[in-house]
């Protein structure tokens, strides 16, 4: 029997080879559109169906944990088991990323950008993948790219004495990083990053891609390198955004900000400002896939009827980021700048990888 992590943990719980679409349609192995395993590709790989687990809708009702399982964790033996859901699915659900016209971004380790559609949009360029909902019948489109994994390097490589006040109880690390980048004007004085550490990915895919700090000159600090690594990520979810709405033919209104990244009102403002869009950050921010998760067993138990209403109910709204005009001009160059290093780079970082 082949399983996701989940599944294997179900089934011991469950005693039930049972999974989701929304995990099991990264495979390649399920067709999301006829919601079945894909006999080409089960042929190609010398497979069968009964090798994998039946596919049910997240929220589906499993029955009571097993008693023996229930008594190993000391959890209770009318214990309900529901079917659950992909994280990035889950935390879209819990910040109410229920209907077309929301985005919701996470910028964590990676940088997930969601959009829930009504109906399967395949992207022939193959830039951006159509995923299964935990909503039954729908879909999210979602893109992908390293994301606050970037912070994380430079504090570590460069932000030594934040650190280091940090570490005296002086403060964190990443809020004294945010005010060395706050007193920086909007663009970096010039200074311009094109984040793709180990591979570019969504909506620009590039295998070969690296990291390229460009534009510096001695007038740049610690500063202009940290707010150059926040716009640049900005610059990655505008892309994304714009690639989506062109490939589904949808306008987003609004970005709802999920991850580390939306504890920094500097980069959220910075989001709001390169997307000249609202960006907003929700109460349950930080645990939003858990509410996702929460609003799935209720859901399964049957004390709530909808999913998506019941998540428009639990997402509440924190704070909300209004682009600035002021530095509209400046990010409309940035932008600009953007798009002209990736297409002056297409085989480029191909053909540089091949010098050792």
């Amino acid at each position: 029997m082949m399983f996701m992590c989940d599944d294997y943990i179900l089934w011991h719980m469950s005693g039930q080879c049972v999974s989701h679409g929304s995990s099991w349609c990264t495979s390649y192995l399920w067709d999301i559109a006829q919601k079945r395993w894909w006999p080409e590709m089960l042929e190609y790989l010398g497979i069968s169906a009964q090798q994998l687990p039946e596919i049910r809708e997240s929220g589906t009702p499993l029955g009571a944990i097993l008693p023996e399982i229930g008594d190993d964790l000391g959890l209770p033996h009318n214990l309900l088991l529901v079917v659950g859901g992909q994280d990035q699915c889950a935390g879209a659900i819990g910040a109410g990323n229920v209907v077309p016209g929301i985005l919701s971004e996470s910028t964590g380790g990676a940088l997930m950008v969601c959009t829930t559609s009504d109906t399967p949009v395949f992207d022939e360029n193959a830039c951006v993948p159509c995923n299964y909902s935990i909503i039954a019948d729908s879909y999210m489109i979602q893109a992908g790219a390293k994301g606050g994994i970037l912070l994380r390097w430079l504090r570590d490589t460069i932000c030594s004495e934040e650190m280091e006040l940090e570490a005296l109880g002086e403060g964190n690390a990443y809020d004294l990083m945010d005010q060395l980048a706050s007193a920086t004007p909007a663009g970096a004085e010039g200074l311009f990053l094109m984040p793709f550490f180990g591979g570019a990915g969504s909506p620009h895919p590039d295998i070969f891609g690296r990291g390229t700090l460009y534009g510096l000159n001695l007038g740049h600090t610690r500063g202009h390198i940290i707010r150059a690594f926040m716009e640049a990520l900005a610059c990655n979810i505008s892309k994304m955004l714009e690639y989506i709405e062109e490939l589904t033919g949808m306008e987003v209104t609004q970005i709802r900000s999920l991850g580390g990244g939306s504890l920094s009102p500097l980069w959220c403002q910075i989001k709001a400002d390169v997307l000249n869009r609202e960006v907003v950050t929700m109460e349950n921010t930080q645990d939003a896939a858990c509410l996702g998760a929460a609003i799935l067993a209720g859901y399964g138990a049957g004390v709530w009827d909808s999913i998506p209403e019941t998540a428009l109910k639990f997402a509440k709204i924190a704070k909300i980021y209004y682009p600035n005009p002021e530095n509209r001009k400046v990010y409309d160059r940035l932008l600009q700048k953007y798009d002209l290093f990736i297409q002056a780079t297409k085989g480029f970082t191909e053909e540089l990888s091949k010098i050792e």
